[in-house]
């Protein structure tokens, strides 16, 4: 490794004693043949390092450690929409106190409710595409039939230009 390299593990890993035992070696390998930095390493032991040696480790109440495990376990929860949470409240606090027949039969209801309605609506939309084609195909046959009729003879042409051309 180089200075610059060695500087960054003694500022990071070495001097928590973290690094893995080979790159501890490699970096008191260096500090032994280098002095700049050697020096590099006393100046942080004696800046940084030394000052925060004598502080005792302070554990914070449980309250503290309470509230942080809440707040993260709330940040993880699955959000539900405001109108939607306290339903869901009530069906668990139903489901969970025990099965109750009126909340049983009404969820099976609601359930078959939604799944007619999600298999309708495709057939709802089949059956109106048929019907604007049948509408489409039933004008464009009444146009032909009319026109066939007014090649047989039976057109009455009223205006000058209709004789002109016919």
């Amino acid at each position: 490794m180089n200075c610059e390299k060695i500087k960054a593990v003694l500022m990071t890993d070495f001097m928590d004693n973290e690094c893995s035992g080979a790159v501890q070696e490699e970096v008191v390998a260096h500090l032994k043949a280098c002095g700049e930095c050697r020096s590099f390493e006393q100046l942080l032991r004696r800046k940084v390092w030394q000052p925060f040696r004598a502080i005792k480790a302070v554990k914070p109440p449980e309250e503290i450690w309470q509230r942080i495990k809440d707040s993260i376990e709330a940040a993880q929860a699955p959000r539900v929409a405001p109108g939607w949470s306290r339903i869901l409240d009530l069906l668990r606090g139903n489901y969970l106190s025990g099965w109750r027949p009126v909340f049983g039969i009404s969820t099976v209801m609601v359930a078959i409710l939604v799944t007619v309605l999600v298999v309708q609506s495709p057939l709802s939309r089949n059956r109106l595409v048929k019907e604007s084609l049948q509408e489409k195909s039933d004008y464009l046959l009444s146009l032909h039939h009319s026109l066939t009729q007014d090649m047989n003879g039976d057109a009455d042409f009223d205006t000058t230009i209709e004789h002109y051309f016919f």
